[in-house]
């Protein structure tokens, strides 16, 4: 599904991965753990490929990537809905990607917020939104950055159940975060990313 082979990068002189190797199947849920500044945002990015390494290689067998950004790269004059439209451009019926988004948004709680524009939303939604954003296209590849950052509870454990559905869907999913959670995803697969 995806691969990193021997990743090397560095930004100005510090080197965030150092002959960084990972892989990660479908079906499969792995959280990239570690302190701040160690390197989770940019293995993301890598695994994106938003992001080239200055040595090492990258394989992927996934066609569509969805990724939840640490900042939310809302688009901040589009409604939530529109935000959700931007990534289904292109789609052939947009009845059926109306369809699709009013779908996400509700799977998280963003129904009600669906006219709203980003800045009349909290950290919380922002994030909810940036992350249905990333479900929307049906990924084979689920990239989230911090998915439970400013979530209560409940919302949290909402997002852990869509995580794991979309696992169950065969999508391979890599989330970071400071430490794994097992008691969201028993069968999590740990990988520390130590600060260099």
């Amino acid at each position: 599904m995806i691969k990193l082979e021997s990743v090397t990068y560095s930004f100005g002189t510090k080197t965030l991965l150092s002959s960084f190797s990972f892989s990660a199947c479908a079906g499969e849920i792995v959280c990239f753990s570690g302190p701040s500044g160690s390197g989770k945002t940019t293995a993301l990015e890598i695994l994106a490929g938003t992001l080239h390494p200055a040595s090492g290689l990258r394989s992927t067998t996934a066609l569509r990537i969805g990724y939840a950004f640490q900042d939310d790269c809302l688009i901040p004059w589009k409604s939530a809905q529109e935000n959700l439209l931007f990534v289904l451009a292109g789609r052939p019926r947009r009845e059926q990607a109306k369809e699709t988004c009013t779908y996400w948004l509700a799977q998280f709680l963003l129904g009600e917020a669906s006219a709203k524009r980003p800045a009349q939303l909290s950290g919380g939604m922002k994030r909810r939104l940036n992350i249905a954003r990333a479900f929307c296209i049906e990924p084979e590849l689920l990239l989230l950055d911090e998915p439970f950052a400013f979530q209560d509870e409940s919302a949290a454990s909402l997002i852990a159940g869509q995580i794991s559905a979309a696992a169950a869907r065969g999508a391979a999913v890599i989330y970071a975060a400071h430490e794994p959670d097992f008691s969201l995803f028993p069968s999590l697969r740990a990988v520390p990313i130590a600060k260099l």
